[in-house]
């Protein structure tokens, strides 16, 4: 495992064995890289939703709004940016996004050590605008 750090207590401190139980929900979830992974390719498949579930999904999924084309927006616990369909984790210490491109089949992790300026989520849009533009 990583250690985590954060310095929104003041200077940078390790907070790897902080309780993650006070985020509530989103310190239920500890998951390494191939859990990650394997929930990854669940956003595409969908096999553990029903049918009706799977088809509303798809077709908020397949959309775009009409006032913000390509643009991060949130539906059905999932965010969507252009192709792209994940979502992201913040937890004092650590930020990961995890999303699926529907167009080209692949994904992109990332985990770092720090929730501090959310640097994940600027690691997963410079990636994803470069593999957008090949």
């Amino acid at each position: 495992f990583s250690h985590g750090y954060s310095a929104n207590v003041g200077s940078l401190i390790d907070v790897t064995n902080w309780n993650p139980s006070y985020g509530d929900a989103a310190g239920i979830l500890i998951s390494n890289f191939t859990d990650l992974k394997i929930w990854a390719n669940e956003i595409n498949e969908m096999k553990l939703l029903s049918a009706s579930s799977q088809a509303e999904r798809r077709g908020w999924i397949d959309e775009d709004p009409v006032d913000n084309p390509g643009v991060n927006y949130y539906g059905f616990g999932l965010m969507k940016y252009r192709d792209w369909i994940g979502h992201s984790g913040v937890i004092e210490g650590y930020n990961t996004q995890i999303y699926y491109n529907t167009v080209k089949d692949i994904t992109i992790i990332i985990n770092t050590n720090t929730q501090d300026s959310n640097p994940a989520e600027g690691a997963f849009h410079l990636f994803a605008d470069i593999l957008d533009s090949k």
